[in-house]
């Protein structure tokens, strides 16, 4: 199979903020892709580091939450479903549910291609309209996930998914990104 980099799939629409070409860097909450595709299978290629906060992702078919899993350090290739019925179009959304972790320097993610043994990308309708959330920890999705009793400051709390921005811009029809940092405030930090 041929790994495609995301910039050569026009009809590959990447959520979150990104240059242009290269690897796609995974920075903040949220960030990743959706694609509407036929083939009967779809592989996720990417890029990863970390020294403590590994990063989360999170995947989505057909507007459910299939799929959680930490990224390994290094060059790793994530089948995102296999053996579908080719030719019937499936929604896939891929999103990075941590922040960026800033005690952790070596913390990164970015995804340098999608491979697939069949099926074409479709285009995706347009959204209704474009929603940016900025915020603190709410906003990066710290807490979201496990126990209520846990005070531990660690990735797999947090989460994309079970998160008031995406419920928002999802019942919206929305594109949506977030601009958020735990601790950092518009007004102030802690």
């Amino acid at each position: 199979m041929t790994i495609s980099p995301l910039s050569a799939l026009p009809r590959v629409r990447m959520l979150g903020r990104h240059p242009q070409g290269g690897p796609a860097p995974l920075f903040y909450t949220a960030a990743g892709f959706v694609c509407r595709f036929t083939g009967s299978e779809l592989h996720l290629h990417l890029n990863a580091g970390f020294t403590m906060y590994e990063p989360w992702l999170s995947v989505e078919l057909n507007g459910a939450w299939i799929a959680r899993f930490p990224v390994a350090a290094g060059e790793s290739e994530i089948c995102l479903f296999r053996g579908m019925t080719p030719g019937v179009p499936k929604t896939v959304r891929v999103l990075k549910d941590v922040q960026a972790m800033h005690d952790d320097p070596a913390h990164f993610v970015q995804i340098t291609g999608l491979s697939a043994p069949d099926g074409e990308f479709l285009p995706l309708p347009a959204p209704a309209c474009r929603l940016e959330f900025i915020g603190d920890s709410i906003t990066s999705g710290e807490g979201a996930l496990g126990a209520q009793c846990e005070e531990d400051w660690v990735s797999p709390f947090f989460s994309a998914v079970d998160h008031y921005a995406r419920m928002t811009a999802d019942a919206l029809g929305a594109d949506w990104r977030i601009v958020s940092q735990s601790g950092w405030g518009l007004l102030s930090s802690w």
